[in-house]
């Protein structure tokens, strides 16, 4: 299995190669997060939960721009995934080793 790494790998859809940069997060569960503001897709990088594990990233689909700048009404971005993201929007995972 080939590593993939978003920041410089295209994620391949039906309409073609999607690359959403990733901000890095000083987060204690979340890594980076990005967003595509034409597609309304959002990716969230969350820390490898032990030493040596892949490095797991969340794809949500349909995500208002909306409720993508609300995160900055939130002292704390894991609070906002929990109570903006998480089980309300679909979503696709992948994985990246941990470097």
């Amino acid at each position: 299995m080939t590593d993939f790494d978003p920041f410089e790998t295209p994620v391949t859809q039906t309409d073609g190669p999607v690359i959403i940069p990733r901000e890095r997060k000083s987060s204690s569960n979340i890594a980076s997060i990005g967003y595509d503001q034409n597609r309304c897709l959002m990716d969230i990088e969350f820390r490898p939960t032990s030493k040596g594990s892949e490095k797991k990233v969340y794809r949500y689909e349909n995500v208002p721009l909306d409720v993508w700048k609300s995160r900055e009404d939130y002292t704390s971005l894991g609070s906002w995934v929990h109570s903006m993201i998480r089980n309300k929007y679909k979503y696709t995972t992948f994985t990246e080793a941990a470097k």
